[in-house]
């Protein structure tokens, strides 16, 4: 098919191409009347001829537009133009599901997602009497949130009633993923589709589909005569009741298959969900059957005398520090003694004498665990951290892994305190931006960043989800004019922004709509953005000048407009950076640091807009600091000051508790903390990463206790 790239199709604009196949192309497209970007589908040029074809085109356009599933891929629109025939669907830039199959097998947990999705996708459509008739890798579209979306619903049945081969031996289809009635020519029913979804779970169970030959027609004839080859002998881990799922969908009489592919999935899901189980249960039954293994008596001894010497250093090191804290001038107060990476101490804080107050308390810290998470040679900055729905723990952070390179890194914490593995998600890149952590729908921790590959001229905005350790595929997710992106998920799940322009780095966007810093103020930095509960839009950015204050502006229309500026923190200069966050209900919690009145809390809700408050028991040098607020709606804070880090949280009556000192040695362990980042459990206990200022920086956790 010729290069229809500038060509005008009605009012979509054709910019690029995204691909082709045997059926179609399909090209990039603006969309004027919506301001958006789609993708065309555009069918050979001698369809387009058939007076026939024209008439079952537009019949069968119309029955998919009316499909309605958030894992179908739905058609904006259709038409004609210069002899073509085309179909409009959204613009999904995640990759395709055969992108992620490279000849190994997959987590059986990913390969149960995809079927489950896919599955009930297809059962949505067959209870329509509408049969896919092209199920394949290829098909299976990713969104940004690395859910599955099933493209090219009904093209097969447009372009042949049944498969035969071209002048050129190539079918039009695709004989890897055939039913064998599908192959023969005869009528096809929800069953063809539920065959080729089988294939799809071979493949990705297995590495490989299960029939290949050097021809479209070998494979059809393996697909209708040649046995199947069990999948548990291509990859052994296959148990005994995924395998009869597999053989059942696979089976070459359609009456022996599954009768619908929701039952599939069911059986799948079923299956899965008892293995998982099953093997959560092996694993606490072996931890807590761990017996010393006799032939390792020698390795205890070189353990015991390892652990010996290391002491001596300890006690030499010791002396040296404390000849060297009594020969010293100064009277700065280091916190107190040195924790160190994976230990497990029961501590006491130290108790806090602020001006006006009573000595607080001491707080007993009990299993105080600090790992050091990155633990490379390399250079560790920047760290990041949120929790999932599942409860585990994602910490991202950027690192210099060799000379010549630099990427981001993904690690979890599971539920069960587990460490997964340290995955660097951003191979191949050379320059890289601006990475945020954010929680979709689903309730995954995504992360997105501003990256650059060779040989490309524009930052483009890229995004990921995390499944325990798994990543799923790098989407692109905004043009290639947008820079600093900061995203957020309405209540619905769709996705908005704020960025920059272009050169326009000091102005703030909605979108592709307006300039939000137009009335007045020249300039911004900083900026944050929320969406509420109640779907309202929370825009932040620090001013440039003096004073440097805290602005804001409100949308309750979904960015159609904009609420006036306002200056929420009252021209007090701030002195520091500031720290957002929002609870369950609606509320948007603020906090800053300025010249003039200390420490300030900011408070938002829907009914009386902005409050302000100092908190009156905290020191006044925050240095770094966080917040964060748990499902109550209870505000927690972590900050470093010269003489420590401190921790306080809101109590029921919204008033403040006494801060504690946590007990991180400075002078042995970080040096010097930078980037504090924090983030609440599922049982509401405070986590920490922070990035040291050593020669070789690293990233360092710290779980608060109850």
């Amino acid at each position: 098919m010729e290069n229809l790239t500038g060509k005008q199709f009605g009012q979509y604009q054709i910019l690029a191409p995204l691909g082709q196949g045997g059926m179609a192309a399909v090209y990039k497209a603006y969309q004027p009347s919506m301001d958006r970007f789609v993708a065309i589908k555009v069918l050979p040029r001698q369809y387009a001829e058939d007076v026939k074809f024209i008439s079952r085109f537009n019949q069968e356009a119309r029955t998919l537009a009316k499909l309605q599933h958030p894992h179908i891929l739905p058609v904006f629109d259709f038409g004609e133009s210069e002899g073509f025939t085309y179909l409009v669907t959204p613009l999904l830039q995640g990759g395709t599901l055969k992108d992620i199959l490279t000849g190994k097998p997959l987590p059986l947990e990913l390969a149960n997602k995809v079927i489950s999705q896919v599955g009930e996708a297809l059962d949505y459509a067959h209870s329509r009497h509408i049969i896919h008739r092209d199920v394949k890798p290829s098909n299976v579209l990713m969104d940004e949130s690395g859910n599955c979306i099933l493209a090219d619903f009904g093209i097969a049945k447009l372009l042949e009633g049944s498969i035969r081969l071209t002048q050129s031996g190539e079918a039009i289809g695709t004989p890897a993923y055939m039913a064998p009635e599908q192959g023969q020519g005869k009528p096809v029913d929800a069953r063809t589709d539920i065959y080729a979804l089988g294939i799809m779970l071979y493949q990705m169970l297995t590495g490989k589909p299960p029939f290949d030959a050097e021809t479209p027609a070998a494979v059809i004839i393996k697909h209708i005569i040649d046995p199947l080859v069990p999948p548990s002998e291509l990859n052994p881990a296959i148990s005994e009741q995924v395998e009869a799922v597999i053989l059942k969908a696979l089976a070459k009489n359609p009456d022996d298959r599954f009768a619908t592919a929701g039952q599939m999935v069911k059986k799948l899901q079923d299956v899965v969900n008892h293995e998982l189980a099953q093997n959560s249960l092996e694993r606490i039954k072996n931890t807590g059957n761990r017996q010393i293994n006799p032939e390792k008596k020698n390795d205890s001894r070189r353990w015991f005398i390892g652990i010996g010497l290391m002491l001596l250093v300890v006690f030499i090191i010791i002396g040296g520090l404390t000849y060297w804290r009594i020969n010293t001038e100064t009277n700065l107060v280091k916190p107190t003694p040195a924790v160190q990476s994976g230990s497990d101490l029961t501590l006491q804080s130290t108790p806090l004498a602020l001006p006006g107050h009573e000595t607080v308390p001491a707080l007993s810290l009990k299993k105080m665990n600090i790992t050091n998470v990155s633990d490379n040679p390399g250079k560790s900055i920047e760290p990041l951290i949120a929790t999932d729905s599942g409860g585990a723990i994602h910490i991202v952070w950027k690192d210099d892994y060799s000379p010549h390179e630099i990427g981001f890194f993904h690690k979890a914490l599971n539920p069960d305190g587990s460490w997964g593995k340290a995955i660097p998600l951003t191979l191949g890149f050379n320059t890289l931006e601006n990475m945020h952590l954010i929680r979709n729908p689903q309730g995954q921790v995504c992360a997105y960043f501003e990256g650059m590959k060779p040989g490309d001229h524009f930052l483009l905005t890229y995004m990921t989800c995390f499944s325990g350790d798994d990543a799923s595929p790098l989407a692109a997710i905004t043009d290639k004019y947008d820079l600093n992106v900061v995203l957020q998920y309405t209540p619905q799940g769709k996705i908005e922004f704020i960025r920059d322009y272009y050169e326009k780095t000091t102005n703030i966007y909605f979108g592709a709509g307006e300039d939000l810093i137009s009335d007045g103020y020249k300039s911004a930095s900083n900026k944050s953005f929320i969406i509420d509960r109640d779907g309202i839009y929370h825009v932040f950015w620090l001013s440039q000048g003096n004073p440097v204050n805290v602005l804001y502006r409100s949308s309750r229309d979904g960015g159609k407009s904009w609420e006036p500026i306002e200056n929420i923190s009252g021209n007090m200069n701030i002195s520091s950076n500031y720290a957002l966050s929002s609870d369950n209900n609606g509320n948007i919690y603020g906090l800053f640091g300025t010249y003039s009145e200390g420490n300030v809390f900011a408070k938002w809700n829907r009914q009386s807009g902005w409050s302000l408050d100092t908190i009156k028991s905290a020191p006044t040098e925050f240095l770094y600091f966080d917040m964060a607020t748990d499902s109550q709606g209870h505000v927690f804070i972590i900050w470093d000051s010269i003489n420590g880090c401190y921790y306080i949280y809101q109590l029921d009556d919204e008033t403040w508790s006494q801060p504690f000192e946590l007990p991180i040695d400075y002078s042995s362990l970080t040096m010097s903390i930078n980037n504090f980042k924090m983030a609440l459990d599922a049982q509401n206990r405070v986590h920490l990463v922070w990035s040291t200022s050593q020669e070789n920086n690293d990233i360092y956790h710290l779980m608060i206790p109850d």
